[in-house]
């Protein structure tokens, strides 16, 4: 059974390596996103306001064009599950 768990460890660990640049970008419109926000609720002007609006608009945009990154970050957390309940005695269990 863990010779199974070991090769989709495996399968879970390319993904994960191939879609490290998506879920970079991903990581980086998500802090953009918060920057914008925090941002946009700081300013008073109604000019920096849209601005700040339009900067939310391209990250939402770019965030969407790397969504396969989600596929990574299941990957991931298949990879987190394995590894913590690897040495466990008995039966492979998922939580």
């Amino acid at each position: 059974m863990k010779v199974v768990i070991l090769l989709a460890a495996v399968i879970a660990g390319l993904i994960v390596l191939s879609q490290l640049g998506p879920m970079l970008l991903f990581v980086l419109g998500a802090w953009l996103l918060y920057v914008s926000y925090t941002r946009f609720q700081e300013s008073r002007s109604t000019g920096a306001k849209a601005a700040w609006v339009v900067l939310a608009v391209i990250t939402i945009t770019l965030m969407l064009g790397t969504s396969s990154a989600l596929i990574g970050l299941a990957a991931l957390y298949f990879l987190y599950v394995v590894y913590r309940s690897w040495n466990r005695k008995g039966e492979f269990h998922y939580e």
